[in-house]
């Protein structure tokens, strides 16, 4: 009968240990001081592999990250990198992330093209300049991307 009991109690044991190092998700969503969603931020738990970036709504999720403490980076452009410690854990609600503006002022972009000899001597080589309106360009652009661009002082946009 006491083997019985060992054995009961090592198989308790061992599920106990087991599930204590089962894989769980990290999740949470990012967003800046004024409430409003950082799409495209990178997230990563330091010395490991897994990173993820947000959703359009500010959301990530990693998945099957083993229990324990990490190191957590979110980054995003135009935005100042948090590093924040968590533990992860199977009960553990979802981050709430903010990030604050980069105080970055950008250098203007200069951008400058010229013929090559035989483009010179070609007589119907033509030039022209593209122009889209800040509507057209957030339907292909995103729109982390179209804010640094209007925040850069040689690029206008209308």
């Amino acid at each position: 009968m006491n083997k019985f009991y060992l054995t009961v109690l090592l198989l308790l044991v061992f599920n106990l240990a087991v599930k204590a190092q089962s894989p769980t998700n990290l999740s949470g969503s990012v967003s800046s001081l004024n409430a409003s969603a950082i799409e495209g931020a990178n997230i990563y738990l330091l010395n490991t592999n897994f990173h993820t970036v947000t959703n359009g709504k500010g959301i990530f999720q990693l998945k099957n990250i083993p229990a324990g403490k990490y190191q957590l980076q979110v980054s995003a452009v135009g935005y100042a990198t948090l590093l924040r410690e968590v533990e992860v854990n199977e009960n553990m609600p979802a981050l709430s992330l903010q990030l604050t503006d980069a105080n970055l002022k950008l250098d203007e972009v200069v951008v400058s093209a010229q013929k090559s000899e035989e483009e010179a001597l070609l007589p119907h080589s033509r030039h022209s300049k593209l122009r889209m309106t800040a509507c057209g360009l957030s339907k292909i652009l995103p729109h982390w991307c179209l804010t640094c661009m209007l925040q850069t002082p040689v690029i206008t946009v209308t």
